[in-house]
C-alpha cells in the first residue's frame, strides 16, 4: 500500500496517534497526522492526514488530502481524497479529485467541485454493457 510509505513525507513532521491509543477533542494541526487509534472529534486544518486499517474516527475531518483505510463516522472535505479497499465511511465527502478502490464501504453522498469550489462537477456513472 503506497500510503504507507515514509518517502512521501520526508520533509515534514508527522504526529500519530498510535493503534493503542484514543484522542478526545477537536486536532487543529498545520502539519499531517497519522491515525491508527481512535479520535473523536474533528481534525481542522490538516495538510494530510492518513486514516489506516484499524484507524477511527468519529467527527468530520477537514484536510489538503485525505487517505482512508480505517473508518469514518462524519463529513470529510479536501481538496484529494483516496478511498483505499478497507474504507468504512458513513458521512459526506466533498472533494475536488477522488479514488475510491473496489471494496471501500460508503454511506454518504459524494460532493465533487471544481477549481474555484464553485463550480460542481457531476460523477458520471459508466453503464455496464449487456
Amino acid at each position: 500500500m503506497a500510503f504507507l510509505k515514509k518517502e512521501e513525507f520526508d520533509d515534514e513532521n508527522i504526529s500519530l496517534i498510535s493503534a493503542d491509543s484514543s484522542f478526545q477533542g477537536t486536532l487543529d494541526i498545520k502539519a499531517s497526522v497519522r491515525i491508527e487509534g481512535t479520535l473523536e472529534g474533528s481534525i481542522d486544518n490538516a495538510r494530510t492526514v492518513i486514516l489506516a486499517p484499524g484507524g477511527k474516527v468519529k467527527g468530520d475531518v477537514s484536510a489538503d488530502k485525505v487517505i482512508i483505510a480505517g473508518s469514518i463516522k462524519g463529513n470529510t472535505c479536501a481538496d484529494h481524497v483516496e478511498i483505499l479497499a478497507d474504507a468504512n465511511i458513513e458521512g459526506d465527502v466533498s472533494t475536488k479529485r477522488i479514488i475510491i478502490e473496489e471494496g471501500a464501504v460508503v454511506n454518504g453522498n459524494f460532493r465533487v467541485v471544481g477549481k474555484d469550489d464553485s463550480e460542481e462537477v457531476p460523477i458520471e456513472e459508466k453503464e455496464e454493457e449487456e
